[in-house]
């Protein structure tokens, strides 16, 4: 299953983000710069819970949740992409998130156990030039990537790991910005990005589902 699901990615949605929309118009009027800095807020683990069915029977984890729970926990991604060429990005990426879950010893003691999970990683990022939608004021683009490095988690455990998935950037002129913190000549990027988090190897993983909102530092209107 989760290799159709990369398999699907890679061959599908990927190549679609490569070229902007036929009703797109292109900006001439981005400016694209050496380094690109994200911050942004992750949700982990999206439709996934090992406390409800099947996972918790895979695992041998008590089956306390008759359904799963909408997401397995919040984080922060802080990612610098270095601009090889107006499409091509390569990306070094750090994230951390906490989730909670149930364990026997966990329900004997009326509390939870939390784990936290981290990742480095590195890749290339493929991306459409800027572009605009009707009057659409403000520009923006696709993205696709392919980032590997390796992830830790709870007693120390490090496995590898694969992170494939994209989303869209939307330039916010500083003019613009209604109030968000950015300088008078400082225009900011809203990241929405989804990504799916593939680590092999026996028991928890923490493969799965991985959405981000936030925001960049580098593209900016020509002044």
């Amino acid at each position: 299953m989760r290799k159709r699901t990369i398999s699907f990615l890679l061959a599908v949605l990927i190549p679609g983000w490569l070229t902007a929309p036929a009703w797109a118009q292109q900006r001439q009027d981005v400016v694209l710069s050496p380094v690109e800095v994200s911050l942004g807020i992750t949700i982990n683990a999206i439709f996934q819970d090992v406390n409800a069915a099947p996972a918790c029977v895979e695992l041998a984890l008590p089956c306390t949740n008759a359904k799963p729970n909408q997401f397995g926990g919040f984080g922060l991604d802080l990612a610098v992409a270095r601009t090889v060429s107006p499409n091509v990005a390569i990306v070094s990426d750090v994230s951390a998130f906490e989730t909670e879950w149930n364990s026997s010893d966990s329900l004997r003691n009326h509390r939870s156990e939390t784990t936290r999970v981290t990742s480095v990683l590195l890749g290339p990022r493929i991306s459409t030039d800027f572009f605009y939608a009707g009057r659409d004021p403000e520009p923006g683009r696709f993205f696709g990537q392919l980032l590997l490095g390796a992830q830790a988690s709870g007693g120390g455990t490090i496995r590898p790991t694969v992170l494939v998935g994209g989303g869209t950037d939307v330039l916010i002129p500083s003019g613009r910005s209604r109030g968000m913190m950015a300088g008078p000549l400082v225009d900011m990027t809203m990241r929405m990005a989804l990504d799916y988090r593939l680590t092999p190897g026996a028991g928890r993983n923490f493969s799965g589902w991985r959405f981000t909102l936030g925001f960049v530092l580098g593209p900016h209107l020509r002044r």
